[in-house]
């Protein structure tokens, strides 16, 4: 009786392992090497990996201009290779003036994505004196070889 309770037991929790790894998207087990023992962590994407807030770089999301700052940031995660960056909750002012291109408020180098904290609680937009200007708030980096 106690063989079987715990095989049952360790086939349970493999296949709650399983479970959890399949609905968050990681191994947690090392398939190819059979080690079932041990807990391997499997391979994480840039995305998760190299997460980077906003706050680090000087980026408050109090409603002034956050284009150096965010600027900053996303080429701090090119220079490791791609990533994510997370601004919080606030409004964030960007503009031409501050921008390394004449044409867009802020270059995204590929590989790096941008992430808010909602719908209505992260807001990117340009200054409101530079409303009625030309010129696109986001661009892919090296979109254009004339921008720059």
């Amino acid at each position: 009786m106690r063989k079987k309770f715990t095989l049952f037991f360790i086939v349970t929790v493999f296949i709650f392992t399983i479970g959890i790894s399949y609905a968050f998207g990681k191994s947690y087990i090392d398939f190819k090497a059979g080690n079932f023992s041990s807990t391997v962590l499997g391979k994480l994407d840039k995305e998760t990996k190299n997460t980077v807030t906003a706050d680090k770089f000087g980026a408050t999301g109090d409603g002034t201009d956050q284009t150096k700052a965010i600027q900053s940031a996303l080429n701090y995660l090119e220079s490791i290779g791609g990533g994510k960056l997370v601004l919080g909750k606030g409004t964030y002012l960007l503009s031409l003036a501050k921008s390394a291109h004449n044409k867009a408020c802020l270059m995204i180098p590929a590989g790096v994505t941008i992430e808010g904290s909602g719908m209505g609680v992260t807001i990117l937009k340009r200054l409101d004196s530079e409303r009625n200007q030309d010129g696109i708030l986001l661009v892919n980096k090296g979109y254009d070889t004339k921008g720059l």
